[in-house]
């Protein structure tokens, strides 16, 4: 079976874009760190935009979102053309929202209208990017203490899936060194931020893991491994 990612738009079916009857069209595989304006943007060019929304769950994106257009055929013109497009590197797919004509679809997410726009018609615009992939190990990282200069056991890890856990992590890290743990760091809501810490005894065997494990395939993703400069200095 052919996967949506797979095809080209030359292949789209006319009963995907060329009989839309909805001006909305529902957007997948959205990076996390992806705002309503900048999906809102993205799709200007198709014509006028009425509302862009990124659904969330407690804060967090789902990676999907809606757009509605003023004209069905404006959201056609989306499908045809925006379909398998780069948005924030990731591509995106795009189709019309078919779950508005069964029960009409609510906002509920993190997203912006046209002026008149306001949470209780579904949704807000937010200042905040709610982005779960962001990188606190670099300057945006809240500073609680100095970061160090001194050579250090400990190591960052980076770009985790979401669903690898502290044990995932100890064995992929295990063949390396004596451990003293090995853990994927969450957020206050307990979901992983797809980053973790590994601590070795010797400064020597979390060397050989930067050079053996940083850049592998980890659970499908190029991990970033590197020493964790936040972590106190070795005595």
């Amino acid at each position: 079976m052919t996967s949506r990612m797979d095809v080209d738009l030359d292949d789209i079916p006319a009963t995907t874009a060329g009989n839309v009857v909805s001006n909305r069209v529902y957007v997948g595989n959205l990076a996390f760190k992806t705002t309503w304006q900048t999906l809102k943007d993205h799709f200007k060019p198709c014509g006028k935009v009425l509302h862009a929304d990124i659904f969330s769950n407690g804060g967090w994106s789902k990676g999907c979102g809606i757009v509605e257009f003023e004209t069905p055929e404006e959201a056609a013109r989306s499908i045809r053309e925006l379909t398998d497009s780069e948005l924030e590197g990731r591509k995106i797919f795009v189709r019309e929202d078919r779950e508005e004509k069964k029960v009409g679809r609510p906002a509920g997410g993190v997203g912006g209208r046209e002026p008149g726009f306001n949470r209780n018609q579904g949704g807000y615009k937010a200042d905040k990017d709610y982005s779960r992939d962001r990188d606190y190990s670099r300057e945006e990282r809240p500073a609680r203490k100095p970061k160090s200069t001194e050579p250090t056991s400990q190591l960052f890890v980076g770009n985790l899936p979401f669903s690898t856990t502290s044990a995932d992590l100890e064995k992929y890290f295990a063949p390396y060194g004596k451990l003293v743990r090995a853990e994927v760091l969450n957020g206050q809501d307990g979901r992983s931020r797809g980053q973790g810490i590994v601590q070795y005894e010797s400064l020597a065997e979390a060397q050989k893991a930067i050079q053996e494990l940083d850049g592998t395939n980890f659970q499908n993703r190029r991990i970033d491994v590197r020493e964790d400069r936040y972590a106190t200095p070795r005595v």
